[in-house]
């Protein structure tokens, strides 16, 4: 790799010499974590560092940079050309930080944005494994409860799914796990003849894979969709499927997930036409009702 997307880095290193103590405290910070610095806020940042915020902006300004912004802006870049893990702290959505110098020509920006969105699809694509697909699709079709849990973004793929295993006669619920509540409606359900499908994206929240550890500990079956084998959630899961999330300005895109929701859903359409468990007579008992009333 090369170009912005080292600079960030090299540029610490090559300055680092010229630092004063303080200052090379945070540079420190910042080559030992990087994935942080993508979203951390200059509060955290000073925090950490036991420094002034002050202290941080002019070490900023040291290294180049016009403001601490532009700063995680180029971790940013940085991590997602080396295709590392993007964190973000909880409550910091903030809108993204774009330097002036990639608005001077919109177009070939938001085509470059086309560009990695179309080259991290085709890479999903590409490596999906069938076998492992028709494996999840037979464990859902085997349990009797299926539970989904996950927040943010996911609830969204999590609407996705259950209106599939809808469609072909599978009852699940869905749980928000930043819902008490919904969370202690699902752990009763969570035994040896339960499916947890759980979906994890970054910034990975503690409670989702709380439930997914107590899920594991129960007995139940778990199944888990993130974007890294670095996930939270990856050692209590029995079964992981992967797909790319990353994405140029934000932390997370729906491409792939909502590819990945339609091909396993589309396992479990094919194992249920290679047997013979009919799981529709629910839909027509319930359309007969209306029969009657005419």
């Amino acid at each position: 790799m090369g170009g912005l997307l080292l600079d960030v880095i090299q540029n610490i290193h090559d300055k680092y010499a010229g630092m004063t103590k303080k200052q090379k405290d945070i540079a420190a910070f910042m080559l030992a974590d990087p994935e942080r610095m993508s979203f951390i806020t200059l509060k955290e940042l000073s925090a950490a560092t036991h420094v002034s915020e002050m202290t941080v902006l002019n070490a900023c300004s040291y290294l180049g940079y016009a403001n601490f912004n532009e700063l995680k802006y180029q971790f940013r870049q940085y991590i997602l050309g080396s295709r590392r893990i993007l964190m973000q702290q909880d409550n910091d959505y903030q809108h993204p930080y774009i330097p002036s110098r990639d608005l001077t020509d919109r177009e070939s920006f938001l085509h470059q944005i086309c560009s990695e969105e179309m080259t991290s699809f085709s890479s999903f694509l590409s490596q999906i494994d069938p076998s492992q697909y028709f494996d999840a699709a037979r464990v859902i079709l085997e349990k009797r409860f299926v539970v989904m849990c996950g927040r943010g973004i996911s609830l969204q793929l999590l609407d996705f799914m259950s209106m599939r295993l809808a469609i072909t006669g599978i009852p699940s619920i869905c749980i928000n796990t930043e819902l008490n509540d919904a969370i202690q409606t699902a752990l009763p359900l969570l035994s040896d003849d339960a499916l947890l499908l759980a979906f994890s994206f970054p910034d990975y929240y503690f409670m989702t894979t709380t439930l997914v550890q107590y899920a594991h500990q129960k007995g139940a079956f778990v199944l888990g969709i993130t974007d890294s084998p670095r996930s939270d959630i990856v050692p209590f899961c029995d079964l992981t499927l992967y797909c790319p999330t990353s994405t140029h300005l934000f932390l997370n895109t729906l491409s792939s997930g909502m590819a990945l929701v339609n091909i396993l859903s589309s396992a479990i359409s094919i194992e249920l036409s290679m047997g013979s468990r009919d799981l529709s007579a629910a839909s027509r008992e319930f359309a007969a009702l209306f029969e009657d009333k005419e």
